[in-house]
């Protein structure tokens, strides 16, 4: 997303989060494992369910880093991400050992929800904001009610040089019911002498803002092709 590198606050909410994610997820993991452990199919399950809790956990928290990412969907993604780790550790500790395992285990899991979320979120986006940096290379995000934030601030979303006139906060894009609103911040139109505030955009809508360009894209165009 071209933006900052990570602030000391950002650095310890993720730490504070994923050791929480880890403690619960280990302690429930651990008390289904233990009472089935003497058991080798039920310890491969109990294993199964412990690494699907610790996925589900991180899916969910993610969502509150990812805009417009829906918490059911981002569960449902760590879920299965937790569920393939523990199948990688499962093959893995039998080859590599319990520590390998472990690691390589760790690895999947990071590789798959990251994977899942990326495949679900395009499956059930409905508009999205394509981010064109430059004429090789553009990033796309879902479009909801939560605004996607432009500007300079280090909450922005999408990074506008202060240097260029942009403010901490120059605009907003979101959805409202079924229209697609850019809302540019009241200092920023004072500054431009911008009389619409609230513009809708619509498929294909393009606006250029320094060097980035932004595309609106929805599912309305392919769904009446499909119908015809």
């Amino acid at each position: 997303m071209h933006r900052r590198l990570i602030t000391p606050r950002d650095a310890s909410i993720g730490i504070v989060g994923g050791l929480a994610a880890g403690l619960i997820a280990g302690g429930i993991g651990q008390l289904i494992f233990i009472p089935l452990a003497n058991f080798p199919v039920l310890e491969m399950l109990g294993r199964l369910v412990g690494w699907s809790i610790l996925g589900t956990i991180v899916g969910g928290g993610i969502s509150f880093f990812v805009p417009n990412l829906k918490l059911n969907r981002a569960l449902l993604a760590g879920a299965i991400g937790g569920s393939l780790g523990a199948i990688g550790f499962l093959l893995a500790a039998n080859i590599l050992g319990d520590v390998a395992g472990r690691l390589v285990g760790t690895a999947i899991l990071g590789f798959f929800i990251g994977l899942a979320i990326a495949l679900i979120e395009q499956l059930s986006r409905k508009a999205s904001l394509i981010i064109h940096w430059n004429t090789k290379e553009q990033t796309t995000l879902s479009l909801g009610e939560k605004p996607i934030i432009l500007g300079s601030s280090n909450e922005a979303h999408i990074y506008l040089p202060k240097s260029q006139g942009f403010y901490p906060i120059t605009a907003k894009i979101y959805t409202e019911k079924d229209k697609i609103i850019m809302q540019f911040d009241k200092t920023y139109a004072a500054h431009k002498s911008l009389k619409i505030l609230k513009h809708n955009l619509v498929d294909g809508s393009q606006r250029k803002l320094g060097n980035l360009v932004l595309e609106v894209r929805t599912l309305l165009t392919q769904e009446i092709k499909k119908f015809d």
